[in-house]
């Protein structure tokens, strides 16, 4: 007992000493990694005597939260991505570029081939193979080893219900789940499994138009889904014009301008802001209109609007969505609706299918964004959208692109003025129709904090085999009864 308090006063003095090495030394990144280690370290060992000392719990805890703040002053500091270059090596003859292991790795792992990497880097596709042998990366090893009969179940689970997956698309769902499949087995698979889909796939091809911004992050596309807002629901999405990146996609049960903005904000976390961002006349993108004004400036376009037909990035983004994804949810609430088991006028029901479907559907967001950002684009050269975002990223770093300089150096305040009218607009966009705007106010909920609390023992919202029909029906039970 005398030793474990020991070592709880050593943990003590450890912990304060790097809190106070933090609090002075918070922008280094160095001091932060090491930090993170040591704490790390410190809190698998304070676990092993926990039971022994009550001590040592509270000081787990406070350990574990600085570590939390490490995280976060980590995420401000770093850039959304690093930039890196290979470094050239003084030897004797000619010089030797080195590129990483971790640079390698991540070029891998996006799926860019040796002369797409050679041309990132600027170095010759040899250099690439040869450093690539040197670190024992096999770009062929790869590809999945799944048999045929695997596959076509795989891909029988991606298309049932849901006849409008295409191949690209069913093969970035396959690369979700960490299997990377040739196209034409994926092609194969999809005949083999829904002939007649691949048939009215055919049938239903559109034309392409031409698009054209200077770069990664120099436009994003953001606008509110209304698809399902008959029953209370509304998805806010953001797209990046030049790659056709979903920078952030998420679904809510109103249509705020706080909504939208937390949405937006998440997105800039992760790939940073944008220099512009058009929208339509929606009443929730005023946030961000007024975000983006103070960060990058009036006078410049840094917010343009206009009519949803000259923001065709993200209208397209919609309709692939809804016919990959969200319509699935339209079907089963029109069929819960005719078999009488929801009404969307009764409150209780609405509250309860956003209870319940709320963390569904944001779960399939998220599997259609992944597949999105990994699907191969035709007009691209096969290339992704995450490719096309970090290859320009690289491309254009350090040539005064305002939404790329500033993930790798301090913004700059010039910038050049462009066209709003313009300015990331489609040549022959395709015609919608310009929305009625509806306004999406969130269900208040009909239970006491206790009660919710007992709901959520009962009801986990992303289990069930059944679409969650049972989950709805199991919680539209349980409200009514604590309410009689």
């Amino acid at each position: 007992m005398a030793a474990a308090g020991e070592f709880i006063d050593e943990c003590h003095r450890r912990i304060l000493n790097l809190a106070r090495v933090l609090r002075e030394n918070d922008s280094s990144i160095e001091i932060l990694e090491s930090s993170y280690t040591e704490l790390t370290a410190l809190i698998r060992n304070i676990r092993r005597v926990s039971q022994e000392s009550p001590d040592a719990v509270e000081l787990g805890h406070i350990a574990e939260s600085i570590i939390h703040a490490i995280d976060g002053q980590k995420r401000v500091l770093e850039p959304a991505f690093e930039f890196r270059r290979p470094r050239q090596l003084r030897t004797k003859g000619r010089p030797l570029y080195y590129i990483s292991r971790e640079h390698l790795t991540h070029l891998v792992e996006l799926g860019y081939t040796k002369k797409q990497m050679a041309q990132m880097l600027h170095v010759s596709t040899s250099v690439v193979k040869r450093r690539l042998r040197l670190c024992g990366i096999n770009l062929r090893a790869r590809f999945s080893t799944l048999s045929d009969e695997e596959l076509d179940r795989r891909v029988q689970d991606f298309v049932t219900g849901n006849r409008n997956l295409g191949q690209r698309m069913v093969q970035a769902m396959l690369l979700t789940d960490g299997h990377r499949v040739q196209r034409q087995r994926v092609a194969d698979s999809l005949i083999r499994v829904d002939e007649a889909g691949v048939a009215m796939r055919w049938a239903h091809a559109i034309q392409r138009r031409t698009y054209k911004v200077s770069g990664p992050n120099a436009l994003w596309h953001i606008d509110g889904n209304h698809k399902l807002i008959r029953w209370g629901l509304v998805i806010h999405g953001g797209i990046d014009g030049y790659s056709r990146l979903i920078t952030f996609l998420t679904v809510a049960s109103n249509n705020k301008s706080a909504t939208m903005m937390e949405s937006f904000l998440g997105g800039t976390t992760k790939y940073g802001v944008p220099s512009r961002v058009r929208s339509d006349h929606g009443l929730e993108n005023t946030g961000v209109g007024a975000f983006m004004l103070g960060y990058r400036g009036a006078g410049r376009g840094s917010f343009i609007t206009g009519r949803s037909v000259h923001n065709q990035r993200i209208e397209r983004m919609w309709r692939d969505m809804y016919r990959s994804c969200t319509h699935v949810f339209a079907e089963l609430f029109r069929h819960l609706e005719e078999t009488g088991n929801l009404h969307p006028s009764n409150a209780i029901h609405r509250w309860c299918l956003h209870f319940v479907y709320l963390p569904r559907i944001q779960r399939a967001l998220d599997t259609f964004r992944e597949a999105w950002n990994r699907h191969r684009l035709r007009t691209e050269g096969g290339m992704t959208p995450t490719q096309l975002f970090f290859q320009g990223v690289h491309r254009f770093a350090g040539q005064g692109h305002t939404g790329i300089d500033d993930l790798v150096m301090p913004p700059d305040d010039a910038d050049q003025m462009i066209d709003e009218a313009e300015y990331g607009v489609e040549e022959e966009g395709l015609i919608t129709e310009e929305p009625h705007e509806e306004q999406v106010n969130e269900e208040a909920s009909p239970l006491a904090p206790e009660q919710l609390v007992r709901l959520r023992d009962l009801v986990n919202p992303l289990e069930g085999s059944d679409l969650g029909v049972s989950l709805f029906t199991e919680t539209v039970a349980f409200v009514e009864n604590v309410n009689v």
